[in-house]
């Protein structure tokens, strides 16, 4: 985890840079950086499913989880406010911690399952989006989900499907 937090303080700290015109070239917005961050994101997501296995896996731990949630819930409210206010166009209305946080609790849930369940509904999450696409709705309203054909803009947008199914994933790994 320490490992991907650095590397996420980098990729900010150069797309900051970039954004604000103090990078002579173009360097986060290139394809290896896309691919970077999408890797790094993967990596933090299959984190989150094994770590609320291995935090679990003697008996779910309801308080605990609760105030981590209520805690990645919040966080992901104030960063949807404050972008918000900078740029109602951009806003982030489903990034990553609205990810993390609605996927815990899908996962959580899915615990009670066995891996190969839980394996399952990740391939099944990571594909739908590749099989099954809503294109009468097309609102930011439910473009978190995923299955819409065109989401609106933001700086930070990673919708439930296919993301949770690598959160799924990690919930399947034994630690």
């Amino acid at each position: 985890r320490g490992i991907l937090i650095v590397g996420v303080v980098i990729f900010h700290l150069l797309w900051n840079l970039e954004s604000y015109g103090f990078l002579p070239f173009t360097l986060v917005n290139s394809s290896f950086w896309w691919v970077v961050s999408r890797m790094g994101a993967i990596a933090f997501l299959v984190i989150v499913g094994m770590s609320l296995q291995y935090t679990h896996a003697k008996g779910f731990r309801w308080r605990k989880f609760t105030l981590r949630v209520v805690l990645i819930a919040l966080c992901a409210t104030i960063v949807s406010l404050v972008t918000y206010l900078v740029d109602d166009k951009t806003f982030i209305y489903f990034g990553i911690l609205h990810l993390i946080a609605t996927g815990s609790l899908l996962a959580a849930f899915a615990l009670r399952f066995p891996s190969w369940v839980r394996v399952l509904a990740g391939v099944i999450a990571i594909f739908l989006p590749h099989l099954y696409t809503i294109t009468t709705i097309q609102t930011r309203n439910f473009a978190w989900s995923g299955l819409t054909e065109n989401a609106p803009d933001s700086l930070d947008f990673y919708p439930l499907f296919p993301w949770v199914g690598w959160v799924f994933l990690g919930s399947a790994v034994k630690i």
